[in-house]
């Protein structure tokens, strides 16, 4: 297990370094047109990607809960659309169909998450408390109780979570690790995880940039694919999904406001069919 131990420091070592490429500042805001040490960047973390590929194909089904961990929280960081991965970079995170010809079979290509048979409930739990967890706990949502994942009552202003984010500089791609577990866990495992999942989404959902409100509507596109309405009900988090949806539709003073407008919308919608499937209080969750 050398050879996996030394590939996945090497890839943290680079995402150490992406962290660095825009001078403190975020690295999703850098300019991906402008920015040459981007695209060298990318280009030698896909090498990296291809070795952790060729590794796990030889050893993944003796990886251990801590390694298989560790794999899904680098390897999933280069699934999602940002200006820090690719089509490469995801294919071969990924992995992906390719239709070889008329006369031979389509190939799957399995790619570093398809090496992980299985997302149970404690790879999950490990992924999710090891990895994502520290990184939002500057950034707390005022609006969710941390232990349960439940709604406040009474909660202050979503301005106190802007003062210290360090998920934006250290946590790149945090937002395609969300996506990911809720992909890959069982449905009955959702309650479980709810506390661990609900917090670093509407962080990600209620920030003030358009850029990071796209990334908490796909990681909450993923969570609808998953949590049964009545949770969503008894823990209050359909109110809050439908006040920061509201809010995301409302926001339209951003470049990346056309595309948040794109994929807010369908959002909500599946949101009311999901919490409100007789259409009681529908029209009013419209406006």
């Amino acid at each position: 297990m050398q050879d996996l131990e030394s590939t996945l420091n090497d890839l943290s070592s680079s995402l150490e370094t992406l962290s660095t490429l825009n001078e403190g500042e975020p690295p999703l805001e850098l300019d991906t047109e402008s920015s040459e040490a981007l695209v060298t960047w990318k280009s030698s973390t896909l090498k990296i990607l291809e070795r952790l590929e060729n590794v796990l194909n030889r050893e993944a089904a003796a990886l251990s809960l801590a390694e298989r961990a560790r794999v899904i929280s680098l390897a999933a960081v280069f699934i999602g659309q940002d200006n820090f991965t690719n089509e490469a970079c995801r294919a071969v995170a990924q992995g992906k169909s390719q239709f070889r010809s008329t006369t031979r079979p389509t190939e799957v290509l399995q790619g570093c998450l398809g090496s992980i048979d299985t997302v149970d409930r404690a790879v999950a739990t490990r992924v999710l408390n090891d990895y994502i967890k520290p990184l939002f706990q500057a950034s707390v949502h005022p609006g969710v109780h941390l232990d349960t994942g439940r709604m406040k009552h009474n909660a202050i202003s979503v301005q106190s979570m802007y003062d210290e984010q360090p998920w934006k500089v250290k946590g790149s791609g945090s937002w395609n690790i969300l996506v990911w577990v809720l992909w890959s866990i069982n449905e009955n495992d959702i309650e479980i995880l709810w506390p661990l999942i609900i917090p670093p989404l509407l962080t990600l959902l209620d920030d003030y940039k358009s850029t990071y409100k796209i990334r908490g509507v796909e990681v909450t596109n993923a969570l609808l694919k998953k949590a049964p309405s009545s949770l969503l009900r008894r823990t209050g988090v359909d109110e809050l999904l439908f006040k920061s949806l509201r809010g995301a539709l409302q926001n339209l003073t951003s470049d990346s406001s056309p595309e948040l407008l794109c994929t807010a919308m369908p959002c909500y919608l599946t949101l009311v069919d999901l919490v409100l499937p007789n259409g009681l209080r529908r029209p009013q969750s419209l406006c």
